[in-house]
């Protein structure tokens, strides 16, 4: 699996910054990137903190459907990855 894109990210209206990257090669089913964790107060104002995967899913489609699933702030990742492969010449299935 070859690194393309690491360097792009956004920050949603909520002020989390989310950082985006990408590969060329197979992705296999249901794997999960290695990722931080976060801990929370859940339920709010209990006093138990609970501990979580910053991310629980990874889902591999084309540009179109993942624009379909992605909040509106995030939406500029897929479009410069999209130009990035353009420039670079590489050909995509979006």
């Amino acid at each position: 699996m070859d690194l393309i894109l690491t360097w792009t990210n956004i920050i949603q209206k909520n002020g989390k910054r989310v950082f985006a990257w990408a590969f060329e090669g197979e992705w296999e089913y249901e794997r999960i990137p290695k990722c931080n964790e976060i801990t929370l107060e859940y339920p709010k104002e209990s006093g138990e903190l609970w501990t979580f995967p910053e991310i629980d899913q990874a889902i591999m489609m084309n540009a179109k459907e993942a624009k379909k699933k992605l909040r509106a702030e995030q939406k500029p990742l897929i479009d410069r990855l999209l130009t990035y492969l353009t420039e670079q010449d590489i050909k995509t299935n979006h």
